[in-house]
């Protein structure tokens, strides 16, 4: 009992030495004559700028700012401005009044605030030129980046804020949600090695593993989260194992979380003789692959994951010629954003025959139904395609000069096509006439939602330009007239 009451009595002792010391911290910190004040700032936020101001502490030498992601910074000013913070984002910054070095004095508590940026009215219509002179390729699922490639050199552009970053001997082909860049590195090897950008650093991908013979190199696509790159490898060796299946263009992925690359499997095809090259040019959300057969022509194929021996995606017609089904070289895409419509150009012939009539086509994979634009004979190419059904499509079956592009609704009316100007106007009431600086604009891309679409149209003046309509968008002002001079007598 006693040793109990001892241990009862010890315990009681230590609490209350706990709370003594523990208030006995607080009171000096709040009374100790030698800390600092801490400051207090008021904010201001303009667009994705944060002005922050605070009055002076006394026997302060500077401040010090401090952001999560960002380092930290040092002033003797009593106001300091954060740009580029992200639309839409939280943060807390804390604000801290540092005491000089070798005197009594001890630097404040943090002054802590929490805020968060606002979301972004970004315009309907926005302009965007490269010193490089280089168009835009495609645009991210989520309709956040762009990126473009003219003579081993890139762009990307974050359509958050509006920031053009030139990526200097990188061919991209494809960009994920998160900004990861996927193509061609050329600063080690002319003729490019397969390789991702990311925040400014490039990562080369050694395939060396599979032939010491390699030639060049690309990635061609990501999924949207930035996980799985698809890309070829060129063998120069016709002998090598892999060449023997697949030509001398070879497929590969790569798992960028676990850094595993992996050689899909082959099909025993039944154009071996004139084999060439077996390359992937797209990948889905869920990692199906899609890409092309060169042999006795540029068959589209597809992979149901990087484990399984791709298909040929082939149909036959009431007259029992053989239809090919193939990839629109002159395109750079070939499956919309969800993976939902794969499109290219099918031909119909007699065995021996050439071809007697070539349509654009496209396969909605919900379904497996294959449609032509049977009702468009002249448009030559798809560019993109919505999941709502839209056809974005050329008249012209390669090159970029000269173009105009046309939407098709396959749902509504199928029958119907307008330019793109004339179908924004009519449906959106958005007018680009009074905008456009040349003739044959061009939807090159969309976002997932279709509600993002990213042109391009080369100019007398500017060359290439970049054009980006956005739905959603703050409308455009319209233009005003221009004056006419007046006449003299």
């Amino acid at each position: 009992m006693k040793n109990l009451f001892r241990w009862a009595t010890c315990a009681l002792l230590a609490i209350a030495l706990m709370a003594c010391e523990s208030g006995t911290e607080s009171g000096t910190e709040e009374s100790n004559p030698y800390k600092l004040k801490t400051p207090t700032a008021k904010f201001n936020i303009q667009e994705n700028t944060v002005i922050m101001a605070w009055s002076a502490v006394e026997n302060a030498v500077r401040y010090e700012i401090s952001i999560e992601g960002r380092e930290v910074e040092q002033t003797e000013k009593t106001s300091c401005v954060i740009e580029k913070l992200v639309w839409g984002e939280s943060y807390t910054i804390k604000l801290t009044a540092i005491a000089p070095e070798n005197s009594p004095y001890i630097s404040s508590d943090a002054f802590v605030h929490e805020f968060q940026m606002p979301i972004r009215q970004v315009p309907q219509y926005r302009e965007f030129t490269s010193p490089y002179n280089i168009p835009a390729t495609a645009i991210s699922n989520n309709g956040r980046y762009i990126v473009g490639t003219f003579d081993n050199r890139g762009i990307l552009i974050d359509l958050i804020t509006d920031e053009l970053t030139d990526i200097e001997s990188f061919s991209p082909s494809d960009v994920a949600d998160n900004g990861l860049v996927v193509g061609a590195y050329h600063a080690e090897v002319a003729d490019g090695v397969a390789a991702y950008w990311f925040e400014g650093t490039v990562t080369t991908i050694d395939l060396s593993e599979f032939s010491k013979t390699i030639l060049m190199s690309a990635f061609t696509s990501v999924t949207p989260d930035g996980t799985f790159l698809v890309g070829w490898f060129w063998e120069s060796s016709e002998e090598a194992y892999y060449a023997t299946l697949y030509g001398q263009v070879v497929p590969f992925t790569y798992d960028l979380e676990s850094g595993r690359i992996w050689v899909p499997e082959s099909n025993n095809t039944i154009y071996k003789q004139y084999l060439s090259a077996t390359a992937p040019r797209s990948v889905t959300p869920d990692r199906r692959i899609y890409g092309y057969e060169a042999s006795y022509d540029h068959f589209i194929i597809e992979w149901k994951d990087q484990y399984t021996a791709y298909d040929y995606l082939l149909l036959e017609t009431e007259n029992n010629y053989p239809v090919k089904w193939m990839v629109e070289q002159g395109s750079p895409n070939m499956i919309s954003q969800s993976g939902r419509y794969i499109f290219g150009i099918v031909q119909e012939a007699a065995p021996g025959d050439y071809p007697s009539s070539t349509l654009t086509a496209y396969k909605d994979n919900s379904t497996g139904k294959i449609t032509t634009l049977s009702a468009h004979p002249d448009l030559r190419r798809i560019f993109s395609m919505s999941d709502s059904g839209l056809v974005f499509a050329d008249d012209v079956e390669s090159g970029y000069g000269g173009t105009t592009t046309y939407v098709v609704d396959t749902v509504k009316s199928p029958d119907m096509k307008d330019t793109f100007e004339e179908w924004l106007y009519v449906t959106y009431d958005i007018n680009l006439f009074d905008y456009i600086d040349g003739d044959g604009l061009q939807v090159i891309a969309i976002s997932e939602d279709a509600r993002t679409f990213v042109c391009t149209i080369n100019t007398v003046e500017k060359g290439w330009v970049t054009i980006v309509v956005d739905l959603d968008g703050e409308p455009m002002p319209e233009k005003a007239p221009e004056e006419t001079p007046e006449a003299t007598e």
